[in-house]
């Protein structure tokens, strides 16, 4: 069982930069659905949450098709608010540190159960961070520290680029998350400077973050 008791994963919205008219989550990666590959990497979490807003009734579907436990926010909204408005639903009424990933992220798995494993002893919050690839990333200024799988966070961006990004992929505390018409990076602001484990990961946000996610998947 891990350390980690909840996970959220914010899969509401539209998608609208990507173009399919389908949910990120379920978006094809070398034949699997990306929320297929998030879902296998939390399985030895116990509650999974995920919130839904844009074809819910697909996602729920496809979802309950691997994760019958999971727990389903619906976010009514999903046309007007953010996905820190989102993750808001998701955390509600939870006490302990949560893990919140957005639907649209697919980690290595390798690098990620290592983060999971260094959640168990480090208490929140705690990032992520990668290697910049994405068409549209948020940008991170981090400094190195004397653990080599930690960066510290110094500040988000959108431009000019970094050589790093984040991910969207945290380990926090709920009273972080505010129900306020941001991004969640801008929430984490308030924490900086913030530790960041770096793993390696995928992001698809634009029909170009696809095109490479599946020539590298292809690759590997």
């Amino acid at each position: 069982m891990s350390a980690i008791k909840h996970v959220v994963i914010t899969a509401a919205g539209i998608g609208s930069r990507l173009g399919m008219n389908i949910p990120k989550c379920l978006v094809p990666v070398a034949n699997k659905c990306i929320i297929d590959y998030q879902l296998a990497l939390l399985e030895d979490i116990e509650d999974v949450r995920i919130v839904v807003g844009f074809m819910r009734e697909e996602v729920i579907l496809h979802v309950k098709k691997i994760r019958p436990d999971a727990i389903f926010v619906c976010n009514h909204q999903y046309a007007t608010t953010t996905t820190l408005q989102s993750l808001f639903l998701g955390v509600k009424r939870l006490k302990e540190a949560v893990l919140i990933i957005d639907g649209d992220v697919i980690p290595e798995a390798v690098s990620f159960k290592n983060f999971l494993q260094y959640c168990k002893h480090h208490t929140a919050p705690l990032t992520t961070i990668c290697r910049a690839a994405t068409s549209d990333a948020v940008y991170a200024v981090a400094d190195p520290t004397d653990d080599q799988n930690i960066l510290n966070i110094m500040q988000f961006r959108r431009h000019p680029a970094t050589p790093f990004e984040w991910p969207g992929i945290s380990f926090i505390q709920p009273e972080t998350i505010k129900n306020e018409k941001t991004f969640i990076y801008q929430r984490l602001e308030h924490q900086l400077p913030l530790p960041a484990y770096i793993i390696k990961c995928w992001e698809v946000d634009t029909p170009e973050d696809l095109l490479r996610v599946n020539r590298e998947a292809n690759d590997d």
